[in-house]
């Protein structure tokens, strides 16, 4: 079984190397791919696989990383944007009124970037998931359920869709039916979001949320580079 992630290191900011590679083995069954990547390109933005490739783990002697539990297509987004710097996730689906599954995989690469202990990746998908709920502002009840069950109320994502829909709904035109769809844990917070905001005097309106793209971003290496 790999390690448990650590805290991102600080010296996480050195440029990495490309002496070696690991293999990846992500998947159970017919959904299983193995992944070959740089060792140090890897580690050098996950503290996960820092771990798991070094002392006196199975995987940092064998060279090869299992992860039955994951899902193929997000590690495959995580590759492409070791290489790239870029998220390969096409957020013009969010035009198509018939697509049900953008938020959710850009749900499950959020949930991973913080499994692997990936700052930089982690704040790439959560840009990209405010980006597309600007195109596309509601999210589907499985959606939600899907962030409550593996996420804990401070995780960046879940403050996110709480705060977007408590601070950025227009009640006047919210119907019976949105919030009878939405989980009661949701709610909860959503109310507790807002009764928050009415003590402090918080400004409300489109914008409050999803304006303050850094607010919900992974700052363990270091403030981004517009605070700094």
């Amino acid at each position: 079984m790999a390690p448990s992630v650590p805290q991102a290191k600080k010296n996480a900011n050195a440029k990495p190397s490309f002496r070696s590679v690991i293999k990846v083995k992500v998947g159970s069954g017919t959904q299983q791919d193995t992944f070959t990547v740089h060792k140090e390109l890897i580690c050098h933005h996950s503290a996960f696989f820092r771990t798991a490739t070094s002392g006196k783990w199975t995987e940092a002697m064998t060279g090869i990383v299992n992860m039955p539990k994951d899902d193929v297509e997000t590690f495959r987004i995580f590759e492409q944007w070791l290489y790239t710097a870029k998220l390969d996730v096409d957020l013009s689906r969010a035009d198509d009124e018939n697509d049900e599954t953008l938020f959710e995989d850009l749900i499950k690469v959020i949930l991973f970037a913080d499994k692997i202990g990936a700052p930089r990746f982690h704040n790439a998908a959560i840009d990209a998931f405010n980006d597309a709920s600007l195109q596309k502002p509601s999210l589907w009840r499985d959606d939600i359920e899907l962030i409550l069950e593996n996420t804990t109320p401070t995780a960046p994502i879940r403050r996110f869709v709480v705060e977007a829909f408590a601070l950025e709904s227009d009640w006047s035109k919210l119907l019976p039916k949105h919030v009878e769809a939405s989980p009661p844990q949701f709610l909860c917070e959503v109310v507790r979001v807002l009764w928050n905001a009415a003590r402090a005097g918080r400004t409300l309106g489109e914008g409050v949320v999803r304006g303050n793209r850094c607010a919900y971003h992974d700052h363990s290496l270091g403030p981004c580079e517009q605070d700094a």
